[in-house]
């Protein structure tokens, strides 16, 4: 899929919206995994998707004959991310569906948060703070989403608690106040009924703040 985008961007010379309308979900995350080992550590999750970009430009045709490869790319990068913030994630498989909630809570209720899988935080490379995906002050935020009409969720969310817990995040030598932003699908929070009561109890018995929230 990577390698058809390029090919539309190199016989038009631009790209536009309609260009990428029908790109679902999917392929937006496999754009932005194409790139993630050919950039620095320390770039962006947009910078990835332009190096997915320029990959896909690179197998396509003879980079000699890309006018501007980089002006392309940047022109890409706003509506690549524009489409990212659109799309449902529930079709997803989960490690996707993951990782585009993450991309679309990064620009929206965590804007003003430090993304640990973007940015350095202390000696620590992006993606490298354990269990952590947003941190503000004291506050260390870990964001999953389940679909709670599946039978295992409750068991790993469980565990995931306890770990919390025990390998709590300390920021500026302090332990860090834990927070974990659980995604569920709309009409999530009726369909987990007693299980999600079980983990509120569970996190507030483990000095965790639980947020549940439908994502849709």
């Amino acid at each position: 899929m990577v390698a058809k985008i390029g090919a539309k961007i190199i016989k038009k010379g631009k790209i536009s919206w309609d260009d990428i309308k029908n790109i679902g979900a999917d392929e937006i995350i496999d754009l932005i995994e194409a790139g993630s080992t050919l950039v620095d550590p320390t770039a962006s999750i947009e910078a990835k998707i332009l190096a997915g970009l320029e990959i896909a430009i690179g197998i396509s045709i003879d980079i000699k004959d890309v006018v501007k490869l980089k002006e392309l790319a940047q022109q890409s990068k706003k509506i690549v991310v524009n489409k990212a913030l659109t799309e449902s994630a529930w079709k997803l498989t989960p490690m996707k569906r993951g990782k585009l909630i993450e991309l679309q809570a990064s620009k929206t209720d965590y804007k003003d948060w430090t993304h640990i899988d973007t940015q350095m935080v202390g000696n620590f490379k992006p993606g490298m703070f354990p269990l952590v995906d947003f941190m503000k002050g004291q506050t260390a935020v870990s964001l999953k989403s389940v679909d709670t009409t599946g039978a295992t969720w409750a068991t790993r969310m469980t565990t995931h608690i306890k770990d919390l817990n025990s390998r709590r995040a300390i920021i500026n030598g302090q332990p860090a106040e834990m927070m974990l932003d659980i995604r569920v699908q709309t009409g999530g929070i009726e369909a987990g009924g007693q299980r999600l009561d079980q983990l509120k109890k569970l996190a507030k018995e483990n000095n965790i703040e639980l947020n549940i929230v439908e994502h849709p």
